[in-house]
């Protein structure tokens, strides 16, 4: 399997959460420092990054700064997992606004349809359709038995 996913999350059950929502998909590795997971983009080059931006410093702002800054990772996909509530709104325009590349906000708490929706607008274009294909199938099969 390939397709890298790095969490940046100073929660590390929250990066477990992930790890286990994604597995039969993506390779999902965590971190729980922003120093660190700039160095392992650059090692591992993902698909995808989650972020949270309100951690210590350097924060997931100044995390996404740099990822902007670089010619290299300017177009990758960020997904922002905020615990925010109702900045989500002013934070997603910030967002957009501020940074360029391709970004998506989601709150915390959210539904496992909402999250899978968000990693599928985000990396349609970077992994191939079969893998798409499988993110979908496994989100609904995850999603249905939950009910």
């Amino acid at each position: 399997m390939s397709n890298p996913i790095l969490v940046v999350d100073d929660d590390p059950d929250f990066v477990e959460l992930v790890q286990a929502l994604l597995r039969n998909v993506f390779d999902v590795e965590g971190c729980t420092d922003s120093k660190v997971a700039l160095e392992r983009i650059r090692q591992i080059n993902p698909t995808l990054v989650f972020l949270d931006l309100y951690m210590p410093r350097p924060t997931g702002w100044d995390l996404l700064r740099a990822l902007r800054e670089d010619p290299n990772f300017a177009d990758l996909p960020v997904l922002v997992l905020s615990a925010a509530g109702s900045d989500v709104g002013e934070i997603d325009t910030h967002l957009k606004n501020q940074t360029g590349g391709p970004v998506e906000i989601l709150s915390k708490p959210f539904e496992i349809e909402d999250l899978l929706a968000k990693i599928s607008a985000l990396v349609r274009h970077r992994v191939p359709a079969e893998v798409a294909e499988r993110l979908i199938v496994g989100a609904n099969s995850r999603v249905g038995s939950a009910s």
